[in-house]
């Protein structure tokens, strides 16, 4: 499999929490295996309940990243933020 992304992923270990738009209350909880300015690696309960478009919310850090995501693989799930951001 080639590599694809055009931004290093550091590998992380925090939690977070995947919010559905759907509902403003509802929540999925994660963990943030790598991150990225772009993107990152989700670690999901089911990644069949992830929805295509989402918000998600990083615990130690303020306000969510709106994203979406390119892959699904098992349990993890790999979005790209609809703008950058920081992981720092």
């Amino acid at each position: 499999m080639s590599e694809r992304r055009t931004s290093i992923r550091s590998p992380e270990m925090k939690t977070g929490r995947i919010l559905l738009a759907d509902a403003a209350t509802a929540s999925i909880d994660c963990a943030v295996l790598d991150i990225s300015e772009k993107g990152a690696c989700l670690l999901v309960r089911d990644a069949t309940k992830i929805p295509t478009h989402l918000s998600l919310a990083i615990d130690g850090t303020r306000g969510t990243i709106a994203c979406y995501v390119v892959w699904k693989t098992g349990n993890r799930v790999g979005v790209q933020f609809s703008s950058a951001h920081d992981p720092g």
